[in-house]
């Protein structure tokens, strides 16, 4: 399997991660699976996915739209909960 394919699995995998920890919490809401400012820096962190599938030799338009709109729609749901707690990492009172 080329480099590129597996860049675009590992960008669909870290979102899959942050979706289901987000599942999880709202299943489970007494508690995480991680520190929740690992969990606002994993997804934060996935908008660098679309950046590297972008600046790879080997791209191309579908390429690059496919893992990057799968991930986006995983991470649709978790875009309330991901700014709560960013403004609380921010502000010092994470969880």
């Amino acid at each position: 399997m080329r480099i590129y394919n597996w860049l675009s699995i590992a960008s669909v995998i870290q979102a899959v991660v942050v979706f289901a920890v987000w599942l999880f919490v709202q299943i489970q809401s007494e508690e995480m699976l991680m520190p929740a400012k690992v969990w606002v820096a994993l997804a934060w962190m996935w908008l660098l996915w679309p950046i590297v599938l972008c600046i790879h030799p080997g791209r191309s338009y579908l390429r690059v739209l496919i893992p990057t709109l799968v991930g986006f729609l995983l991470l649709i749901p978790c875009v309330p909960m991901l700014a709560a707690f960013t403004a609380w990492t921010v502000s010092g009172f994470a969880p």
